[in-house]
């Protein structure tokens, strides 16, 4: 009988026990994916980086030679003014090369003791394969550190034998021992590589990540001699002792790192966003999957808590009967935590199962940006432990204290109807708020308040759905802001950059020359220039209300949206930069709304003037143009579109993270609402039976039952909104002190106007259920209390 009764029980409650269900459904599916995922990474990651020696952190040096380097050169009698750079002086001296690179060494060698060094070169350039523009990332294999590690195949070893990434290969179709044709030259595909440095495959200041378009390539020595492309090279570093980082960040922090004329900046790997990326990426991942997962099944046990105590409340009078009866407390309790296992562990397991399985896709999402290996998603017992076993602990243990709470009453004191006891401090408080306020507004609100559980989940619940409305908001246009709005104003077609070892062309028709000076100096901190001509049409700047502000470089500089926003830059700010050995002095007139790259604009003629000292105001580094510039005069042309292709996967991705979070956000809080008011309505079945007999419309009634929720769903609403803004000033400063890059997170008005439609709505969907209810209940109601 106890059992019969239990299920009709079951089949009246259904859609809201299916609506705790579902909750709890969410905080085992999500800890599970998650967690499987990044495990999936992490474990073969850690011993990757480990067994092939990722570097510890990274010196980015100079590219040109020092004055005492110049003396050298001096010595040999070799022009220093013909072989001002590294890259050159590699080309046609690479004897003195390899004397001043150890002269390097050696300086960091003494200041830093007890360190692995290893310098670590580089060619970026972009290549046509197959009718398309790639963009590839050539390296010799490392000795000491950051050695390459093949997945598949074996290293090439000669001339035309190169090793890819496997997803680059595999989203061109590539295999071992294809033929690929970079740029009229043919190379054998012999491996896939993985390099430790190059975990987040970012080449450059822009947040540009796609790896069908782009890859890093493992060349033999005598390959990547005769490769094309920007070279350039670095020191990458490495503890003898894992216990030294602490002396080393003490170091840094005293200053050291100006003892190094050289070096422009040291990066510990933790900081570093091409190699340290993921470590904060994997705990944050198991860290949010963990987070998430309880903050939602904390959710689920309370509201599944409410409605048990609801469902026990409802049945009062036949528990007492039973009791009354002679039936021990165990048999009558038995149903009732059946009713807790027919509701959770099913659910529990079903979102167990269904992480596990797309646990998988989470993973390749990963390494869909990320170059990683990884391990086959397998079951875990912690895991299962930790989704399944211990919410179901907690669950049932909060349920059967609430049955035994419950069965501990005298089967007298069962059989009369309850009687609600203290009131809490919250309906005090609302009361005395509202003393003066009419007496529906005052049945309405102290209703909401009085049960402080079910306050607490709609408030909690609204909170987390809105903060995640609204983070999903910011993320949106990212990718644009970041990457392609700098881009889609410029009207060039091509940038192309000279080749010292040639001379130097004439400019065609459509062509705009431009300047670029990588090694200025702000401070101790090192600055890139970049010369335009104040009437240019090709590479115009604008500001952020979209106005022209490129003949501004007449008065002073115009600095990036994102140098402003790193070293805190304002408009009418004095800088003082040392260009080629000489103080200068410059006011910033304008903000370019650029976040994809760390830049100081200034006129052309100038900075060649500051540059060659004054003899002349026509050198020029590279050009703008329409039409594709001769290749036979420049050493790279980059298509500007090729750029923007690759940034259309991560717009799909931000696209789609936005869709997602929005919509699971939504659903949750709509069930939060479904389950709610439901229960309210049925908690006052006998009050708007009388507030009907007492000649209260319906619509009245449902304002006086119902909108006391819409009011605190507005203010949660509106709590919502700072806690947001917190939330992104901290990723903004996180990411900035972190990893130097500035992310152009955006919350706009309009983002808060569709937030607060999107909650609105929420709300009358998920109260709908209730006022269909409220409709249905009859005036008898009123007359069975009072005959009770």
């Amino acid at each position: 009988m106890l059992y019969k009764n239990m299920t009709k029980t079951i089949q009246k409650k259904s859609m809201q026990l299916l609506a705790v269900g579902i909750i709890l459904f969410f905080s085992s599916f999500i800890y599970t994916s998650m967690f499987y995922a990044t495990n999936g990474l992490e474990k073969p990651t850690n011993e990757y980086l480990d067994k092939y020696d990722q570097e510890d952190f990274s010196v980015e040096m100079l590219q040109v030679l020092m004055p005492d380097e110049t003396a050298i050169l001096a010595q040999e009698e070799i022009e220093a003014t013909s072989v001002y750079t590294l890259g050159r002086l590699k080309m046609e001296e690479p004897g003195l090369y390899d004397r001043i690179l150890e002269n390097r060494l050696e300086t960091l060698d003494r200041t830093f003791p007890g360190n692995v060094w290893e310098p670590r070169e580089m060619k970026d350039t972009y290549l046509q394969m197959n009718e398309k523009s790639v963009r590839v990332l050539f390296f010799k294999d490392a000795q000491t550190l950051n050695r390459s590690y093949i997945e598949e195949g074996r290293k090439p070893e000669s001339q035309r034998e190169i090793a890819l990434s496997a997803i680059f290969a595999g989203k061109n179709d590539l295999k071992i021992g294809d033929e690929v044709t970079f740029s009229d030259r043919d190379y054998t595909i012999t491996g896939f590589v993985l390099l430790p440095d190059y975990t987040f495959p970012i080449f450059d200041s822009t947040f540009i990540i796609d790896n069908a378009k782009q890859t890093v390539a493992l060349l033999s020595p005598e390959g990547f001699e005769q490769a094309s492309g920007n070279w350039s090279v670095r020191i990458a570093g490495g503890f003898e002792n894992p216990m030294e980082m602490e002396a080393f960040q003490r170091d840094m922090a005293e200053g050291a790192s100006l003892k190094v004329p050289f070096a422009t900046q040291i990066t510990l790997t933790q900081n570093q966003l091409r190699s340290g990326a993921i470590f904060d990426e994997l705990a944050g991942g198991k860290a949010m999957s963990l987070g998430l997962g309880i903050f939602i099944a904390v959710i689920a046990i309370l509201m599944a808590s409410i409605l048990i105590h609801k469902i026990l409340q409802g049945q009062r009078g036949p528990i007492g009967l039973i009791k009354a009866l002679g039936y021990g407390r165990r048999a009558i309790a038995a149903p009732y935590m059946m009713l807790v296992a027919v509701l959770a562990l099913p659910m529990l397991l079903l979102g167990y199962y269904v992480g596990y399985l797309v646990a998988e896709p989470f993973k390749n999402l990963y390494l869909e940006f990320y170059l990683l290996p990884s391990d086959p998603i397998a079951h875990d017992p912690v895991v299962f432990f930790t989704a399944v076993l211990v919410p179901f602990i907690v669950f049932a243990g909060l349920s059967a204290w609430i049955v035994w709470r419950m069965l501990s009453t005298k089967p007298l004191d069962l059989l009369h109807p309850h009687r609600e006891g203290k009131v809490n401090r919250l309906t005090r408080w609302t009361s005395r708020m509202l003393r003066k306020a009419p007496a529906q507004s005052r049945f309405k609100y102290l209703y909401a308040v009085r049960n402080t559980g079910k306050f607490l989940i709609f408030f909690l619940g609204v909170v987390l759905a809105s903060v995640l409305i609204l983070l999903g908001f910011m993320m949106e246009g990212m990718i644009d802001r970041m990457a392609l709005d700098a881009f889609e104003q410029k009207d060039y077609a091509y940038e192309a950059y000279l080749d010292p070892a040639k001379t130097v062309p004439e400019l065609e028709a459509h062509e705009e020359a431009f300047l670029i000076y990588p090694n200025a100096w702000w401070g101790t901190q090192t600055q890139s220039l970049r010369g335009l001509e104040a009437d240019n049409e090709l590479f115009a700047l604008y500001n952020e209300n979209g106005e022209r502000i490129t003949h501004l470089l007449e008065d002073g500089i115009i600095v990036t949206k994102s140098l402003a926003l790193k070293r805190g830059w304002e408009v009418g700010e004095t800088l003082t930069l040392n260009v080629a050995g000489s103080d200068r002095t410059e006011k910033i007139v304008a903000v370019d709304n650029d976040y994809s790259s760390d830049q100081i604009f200034m006129e052309i003629g100038k900075l060649s003037g500051y540059i060659t000292d004054g003899a002349t105001t026509g050198l020029f580094t590279g050009v703008y143009a329409v039409d594709p510039p001769s290749p036979s005069d420049y050493a790279t042309i980059i298509e500007k579109e090729a750029i923007m292709d690759q940034a259309v996967l991560m717009q799909e991705f931000m696209q789609y993270s936005v869709y997602i979070m929005v919509g699971t956000s939504a659903l949750i809080a709509l069930i939060i609402l479904f389950v709610l008011t439901s229960v309210t309505v049925e908690d006052n079945y006998y009050n708007i039976s009388l507030l009907k007999v007492m000649g209260y419309s319906k619509k009245e009634v449902k304002s006086m039952v119902l909108n006391s929720y819409r009011a605190i769903a507005l203010l949660t609403y509106l709590v919502s909104i700072p806690l947001s803004f917190l939330l992104l000033r901290w990723m903004v400063v996180f990411f900035a002190e972190g990893y130097n890059m500035a992310i152009p997170f955006e919350l706009r008005a309009i983002h808060i106007g569709i937030g607060f439609v999107i909650v609105m709505a929420v709300f009358f969907i998920g109260t709908m259920a209730a006022k269909r209810k409220i409709d249905k209940i009859p005036l008898q109601e009123v007359l069975k209390a009072y005959q009770e």
